[in-house]
């Protein structure tokens, strides 16, 4: 779950509705890395999260969570994503940008 404000993620287990973890995102020592959480997509099958947020600027990211060691792997900036899938193999995600372009990452190297 996105916690929109504070550029964090919290990790729920839906079978109990318990939190597991937060974890933070944004670089809030920084106020021009400060970034605010959009939307959160799961991927089941190489357990992670895509989360995109919006920073000071509009400048986009791109987070990428493992849910399994409950921590951010990854962080994509200027892309700008507004709205993002994964496929169903798990291998492709798919993110679509502010200025009407889509980006398609490699799910494995998440380039």
């Amino acid at each position: 779950m996105g916690n929109a404000l504070d550029g964090s993620l919290t990790l729920l287990d839906t079978l109990t509705n318990k939190v597991i973890n937060t974890i933070q995102l944004s670089d809030d020592s920084d106020p021009a890395k400060q970034a605010h959480v959009r939307e959160v997509v799961l991927d089941k099958l190489n357990q992670r999260l895509y989360v995109s947020g919006i920073g000071r600027k509009g400048q986009g990211l791109l987070w990428v969570v493992d849910t399994r060691k409950q921590q951010l792997i990854d962080t994509l900036n200027n892309i700008d994503p507004v709205g993002f899938a994964v496929d169903a193999s798990g291998e492709k995600v798919y993110a679509v940008t502010g200025n009407g372009s889509w980006l398609p990452l490699t799910a494995k190297r998440r380039r």
